[in-house]
């Protein structure tokens, strides 16, 4: 009978989602110049979300026209909105493997920093058809993953007049350029991932399709280029915690109060 105690009273292990976040961002430019306006941007189509309670959002922006002297950031609508994004998470406070999501899309993208003069080309240029991004946590206490992902159709990037890239699809994570044309402090990265958490308590992803950084660039009578731009940013994270389980010590002291009713 003591065995058959023991056994019953061995802790059980459980667990539970304690939180889920996420949120998409179609664009976020911040871009700043010594002699000239700042170029400022977003964020726009923010949806966002924070869980329990589980929760649903979605925003979209019909479309973007921005131009300021230093340059100018333009989505145009494809029949369904310029950009369009989503959030959400199913942790309600329940047990189980649970989910945070987010999703970004801008159409047409077209963006210009320091426009050319008659026959002086643009200092940058970014076209694309469509840039997606997606961000995606998943999983329970102990097996908790997060994944991102990025779709770009049709990316075009010149600088100074030669093409970079053009016609760029589906890039592979963390697919850098540095020093992107020779210039130094411009950096561009694709499909740019950044995960965190252990995998046991906590998870997350932050996934951006395109950021471009400039850090004290000086382009002709220009100087101080310096900020980010930020095309498709998701994120995604999950927290969880062991739920308490019964006490092996907490047994074993029901046993001996057994023992001395018997006796």
């Amino acid at each position: 009978m003591i065995g058959l105690s023991v056994a019953t009273l061995a802790p059980t292990a459980h667990a539970a989602v304690t939180a889920g976040t996420s949120s998409g961002v179609g664009i976020d430019v911040g871009v700043s110049a010594l002699s000239l306006v700042d170029l400022d941007v977003g964020p726009l189509a923010q949806s966002s979300g924070t869980a329990p309670a589980a929760y649903s959002t979605t925003n979209f922006v019909a479309t973007v026209n921005s131009s300021v002297v230093l340059g100018s950031v333009a989505a145009t609508d494809d029949g369904d909105g310029a950009i369009n994004t989503s959030a959400s998470s199913d942790v309600d406070g329940s047990s189980g493997a649970k989910l945070a999501t987010s999703n970004a899309t801008v159409n047409g993208l077209g963006v210009t920093l320091i426009p050319g003069i008659v026959l002086t080309p643009d200092f940058l240029s970014i076209t694309s058809d469509t840039i997606t991004s997606t961000s995606s946590s998943s999983g329970d206490f102990g097996s908790l993953v997060s994944t991102g992902s990025a779709i770009i159709e049709n990316l075009s990037i010149t600088i100074a007049g030669t093409d970079l890239l053009v016609g760029i699809n589906n890039p592979s994570p963390n697919t850098v350029i540095v020093d992107a044309g020779g210039i130094a402090g411009l950096t561009i990265v694709l499909n740019e991932q950044i995960p965190s958490g252990d995998g046991i308590s906590s998870t997350g992803m932050t996934t951006n399709a395109l950021r471009v950084s400039l850090d004290a660039i000086t382009v002709g009578a220009v100087s101080g280029l310096t900020g980010d731009i930020v095309i498709g940013q998701t994120t995604s994270g999950l927290a969880a915690v062991p739920e308490p389980a019964v006490s092996l010590l907490g047994g074993l002291g029901l046993i001996g109060l057994l023992r001395r009713r018997r006796s």
